[in-house]
């Protein structure tokens, strides 16, 4: 399913406009739940526990580390937002999706828990418009005063998506990588440390550099079988798609 830009108009994601303006309303009115009051700064403690800090951050690439905070302020936010009967539609899409993929008993699914968190922020659409968590928390979070510089990261792993791509050698540190559809060839680090191998398949979310005037990727979610190797790596020979014929993954 496509999935819409993060700059379309919000008239025309409806879920993103019903709790807006619900939001907006309940400031303008300063309704004030006790129930709330008494609940709030507790849920509000449990959640900010959640929240990665610098010290957890020191041993990650600082391109990396820049992906995981903003994954880890989604997830923040999603948990709030999600709350929200308008979001009703994402909640049943993702339950299911959960109970199936990624069950809390054996068989365990290969699945990480980031391929799929990655998935149900800014891939599982709702809505006649295609919308996502990820677009609604952009919304929310411009309408409300979100840091410019987060508002961006998110809006680049808004923009993302699961993909093919043929490894086809390394640079020193750097893991060159060729689009299966596009033939867009792009460095990327890999802070997974899987090095890889020439001409094997790769599935993975490919992120643009965090930094302004950055060069090299970020492989974000990268899917590895009991071996080691990719999971789909193993699945696929080097020829699977020899004429890019791949469409939007």
């Amino acid at each position: 399913m496509e999935k819409k830009k993060p700059d379309q108009a919000v008239s025309d994601r409806i879920i993103a406009k019903r709790i807006l303006t619900k939001m907006k309303l309940q400031w303008q009115r300063k309704v004030v739940n006790i129930k709330n009051v008494i609940a709030g700064p507790r849920i509000a403690e449990e959640l900010l526990k959640t929240v990665v800090s610098q010290k957890d951050l020191a041993g990650f690439h600082p391109a990396h580390a820049a992906y995981v905070y903003t994954q880890n302020q989604a997830s923040v936010m999603s948990e709030q937002l999600t709350a929200l009967k308008e979001m009703g539609p994402f909640v049943d899409i993702i339950s299911r999706a959960e109970d199936l993929y990624m069950p809390s008993a054996p068989p365990m699914s290969p699945l990480t828990r980031s391929y799929f968190s990655c998935w149900a922020f800014f891939d599982a659409c709702a809505g006649p418009a295609n919308e996502t968590i990820g677009t609604t928390i952009l919304e929310v979070g411009a309408a409300f005063g979100m840091h410019a510089d987060l508002l961006r990261l998110m809006r680049l792993m808004q923009d993302s998506r699961m993909a093919f791509y043929m490894h086809r050698g390394r640079d020193g540190d750097i893991s060159v990588l060729e689009d299966l559809v596009t033939g867009a060839v792009y460095r990327a680090i890999v802070p997974a440390g899987y090095k890889g191998q020439e001409n094997e398949n790769w599935y993975i979310r490919l992120l643009p550099s965090p930094f302004p005037g950055g060069q090299e990727y970020v492989v974000f979610t990268l899917r590895r079988g009991a071996s080691g190797l990719p999971r789909v790596a193993r699945l696929l020979p080097p020829n699977a798609f020899p004429n890019r014929g791949l469409r939007r993954i």
